[in-house]
């Protein structure tokens, strides 16, 4: 077996013993990312949707978790988990921030106004967080 080839086996290995990639919503502003020259990507179990259209119909398809940024423009992480919760998802919500003052501050928050979803932070202190 040549080394190349035996590559290829240990990457095709790795590939297919992956686990299965959790269906992901990300609610965001569209408009803005797309204007701002981004791409959507097309990934399998990866679903970009405007806050103004997260419905029912959209809960239903069972994301296995739901991201969004803490604040975009018209709605923030407040808005997003007060719509989980009439939309009864109970499932994991992280909201994505480049810094937050006091990440316990807004984990309460969110907490105070949707006690039954499981809600954290995501801070990425490099990132551009515009979606």
């Amino acid at each position: 077996m040549t080394q190349q080839s035996l590559l290829l086996e240990r990457t095709v290995t790795k590939l297919t013993t992956l686990p299965v990639a959790l269906k992901t919503l990300v609610v965001g502003d569209l408009e803005h990312w797309i204007a701002l020259g981004r791409d959507l990507p097309f990934i399998e179990n990866l679903q970009f949707v405007p806050f103004a259209e997260l419905s029912g119909e959209i809960i239903q398809s069972q994301p296995d978790i739901v991201l969004s940024p803490l604040s975009a423009e018209g709605f923030d992480a407040v808005d997003v988990a007060n719509r989980l919760r009439d939309l009864n998802f109970t499932g994991p919500y992280r909201a994505i921030a480049q810094r937050v003052r006091d990440p316990e501050i807004v984990r309460q928050e969110i907490n105070d106004h949707a006690p039954d979803i499981n809600f954290d932070l995501l801070i990425f202190p490099t990132a551009t967080v515009a979606f």
